[in-house]
């Protein structure tokens, strides 16, 4: 009896979590023409990094736009996170290579 009563409780907090992890991916920029123009880096390797920062990343926690911190920002919090979320030094790099296109440029 109880565990049903808690499983009724527990299904709208799921549906929440979800949701707000749908909302903020979906608010994540999907990299354009012009961004592999002014990035120099091929859209296959923008669209693999905004893959593993959605993985890798919000596998744990909430998700943050690029735009929300600089460049030194956030290579600073990539590398306290490298461990952690077990990345390679190669998924960093194709993280960095996505939020550092959308990154604020001033600290």
């Amino acid at each position: 009896y109880y565990s049903h009563m808690y499983s009724k409780k527990l299904i709208p907090i799921v549906i929440l979590v979800v949701f707000s992890i749908y909302q903020c991916t979906s608010a994540l920029y999907k990299p354009s023409n012009s961004d592999i123009l002014s990035s120099g880096t091929s859209k296959d390797t923008l669209i693999e990094g905004r893959k593993a920062y959605m993985t890798n990343c919000g596998s744990c926690h909430s998700l943050y736009l690029p735009e929300r911190y600089s460049k030194a920002q956030w290579r600073l919090t990539i590398d306290s996170m490298q461990i952690r979320s077990k990345i390679t030094d190669e998924q960093k790099k194709v993280i960095l290579k996505y939020l550092d296109l959308k990154a604020r440029i001033n600290f």
